[in-house]
């Protein structure tokens, strides 16, 4: 299974659990919502608490890039799901990612480099 940290500006209009839904995506009784199927496995939670798992500087630059982030762990299998998730968030959302490796930036930034170079990789090049 791979990990990576939403980090979504509580202002923005676009909502990763919105749109899991939209996708066909179900509720768990957890919070989740997962979405199943041939392309992959997908499961999108909110959880604050995971920013208490950044050191200092990853907590610095989180709140400095964002004003009152939402936060989301979002776990895959198969990577067609989940980059289909990270190029359906809109242009104009300020909305980061933090691969737990290392990278930390906006997904407008990510979308343009091939998934499997920045998911798992400890710096984007």
């Amino acid at each position: 299974m791979n990990t990576l940290i939403l980090l979504v500006e509580s202002e923005s209009s676009w909502s990763p659990l919105v749109w899991a839904l939209e996708q066909g995506g179900e509720s768990a009784e957890d919070g989740r919502i997962v979405i199943e199927g041939r392309l992959g496995w997908l499961s999108i939670e909110p959880d604050q608490s995971v920013l208490d798992d950044f050191d200092d500087d990853e907590r610095a630059d989180a709140v400095a890039a964002l004003v009152d982030p939402s936060l989301f762990v979002i776990e895959w299998r198969g990577d067609v799901l989940i980059e289909t998730f990270v190029r359906a968030v809109p242009s104009d959302s300020r909305v980061f990612v933090d691969n737990e490796h290392g990278v930390f930036a906006p997904v407008t930034v990510l979308r343009n480099i091939p998934f499997a170079s920045w998911a798992r990789a400890i710096s984007v090049l």
